[in-house]
């Protein structure tokens, strides 16, 4: 690793342990009430709406409890197809499901974070993906992103033939002002926090 890696990987470790310091301390009634409120922002978004398949995330920990989210996506009235990523580590690559419903068809994976059952799910082609929702630590306004430093989601966008939307739902206290980059560090299209959706250099209120 040369010098600069070095010292770019330093600022990033740096900046992921002061945000999820930060994240960590959020009480839970308060990250429940604001989880709640950005999937609903994200649920009324054009965009999300007329996406037909969605790559989703179960959360784990202090993030963002994607919960309401995925069970919009399987109502029963719902025509849009929720997918959920498996880690595949000996690949380093994200493999995509489609899941039908939560209850068994989810088993822990390496981390501990609910994964698709491959026995009981079906597999999906990354390209047929509308919608992208990434998860992550920290965020700017026009889309740089800080991951959890395993580059899995990177290479999986980077992977596609045809790019979907890339959609990130945080709370405020992640938004940043600058993230170090790496070459390979894909940007996100929007950003949904509990104050404000951020597009690329355009922010609208909410």
């Amino acid at each position: 690793m040369s010098l600069m890696d070095s010292s770019l990987a330093t600022n990033k470790k740096n900046l992921r342990q002061k945000i999820l310091a930060q994240r960590n301390a959020l009480g839970e009634k308060l990250r429940v009430e604001l989880s709640i409120q950005i999937c609903q922002k994200i649920i009324s978004l054009p965009s999300f709406m007329k996406a037909k398949s969605i790559l989703a995330f179960v959360s784990m920990g202090s993030e963002l409890n994607t919960s309401p989210l995925l069970q919009h996506l399987l109502q029963t009235t719902s025509t849009q197809q929720l997918v959920l990523p498996r880690v595949n580590t000996s690949k380093k690559i994200l493999e995509l499901y489609e899941v039908k419903h939560l209850n068994g068809t989810l088993v822990p994976g390496i981390w501990g974070i609910e994964e698709p059952d491959p026995l009981q799910c079906k597999k999906m082609n990354p390209d047929q993906i509308d919608l992208i929702i990434a998860p992550g630590v920290a965020f700017t306004a026009n889309g740089l992103r800080l991951g959890y430093g395993g580059g899995y989601y990177d290479r999986l966008i980077a992977s596609l033939a045809k790019k979907p939307l890339i959609l990130a739902p945080v709370f405020d206290l992640q938004m940043v002002s600058t993230i170090p980059m790496s070459p390979t560090d894909q940007l996100v299209d929007l950003v949904v926090s509990e104050t404000q959706i951020y597009q690329r250099h355009q922010t609208i209120s909410h």
